[in-house]
């Protein structure tokens, strides 16, 4: 089943707390702050399928603060994978930061204080689920221990990357380096 909430619904003046709202209900508990005194607009469409949840999240420009107040209040411990879509995108946790382009993603961590910063209108498609699901279905392997194998097409390399030590989890990915 899908659920759409979209601040469209509501008056202008409630629209930025129906948003805050929205957005922890769906996601884990966050503060977000709007960039302009505008009336403004958000939309998440979100599927599940089994544990896990699947949001597309348009909405205009804003920071979103996960805090150690709100972590200390939270009900469970979730991963997140947003991948940007439309606009750009700044993801900031542990001392790290990565700038986020169309076609880019990162992973953060529910249990740990995050900053999501969007300075115009984007998109973006977000996977949460629980932590303990994700160690089910990746498993919790040490980084750097996938080691890298041509599939089948013999141009298409598929190889772990360190992005996710923090996350203790190895990203897969896979680069065509031949046309």
């Amino acid at each position: 089943m899908q659920v759409v909430l979209a601040t469209s619904t509501v008056a202008e003046r409630k629209r930025l707390q129906y948003w805050r709202d929205a957005v922890c209900d769906t996601f884990v508990e966050l503060d977000c702050r709007a960039l302009s005194e505008a009336p403004f607009f958000g939309e998440i469409t979100t599927a599940q399928c089994d544990e896990m949840h699947f949001s597309k999240v348009r909405s205009d420009g804003q920071i979103v603060d996960r805090t150690k107040s709100r972590i200390r209040r939270a009900r469970e411990e979730v991963v997140l994978v947003s991948v940007q879509v439309q606009g750009t995108g700044m993801v900031a946790q542990d001392g790290r930061q990565a700038t986020l382009q169309p076609g880019d993603f990162a992973c953060y961590d529910s249990t740990r204080p995050y900053t999501l910063s969007f300075g115009a209108q984007f998109e973006q498609i977000v996977l949460h689920m629980p932590r303990n699901a994700m160690i089910r279905r990746i498993g919790d392997v040490p980084c750097n221990q996938v080691q890298p194998a041509w599939e089948a097409d013999s141009r298409t390399l598929l190889y772990g990357t360190d992005c996710g030590r923090s996350l203790w989890f190895t990203a897969v990915a896979r680069r065509r380096v031949l046309p």
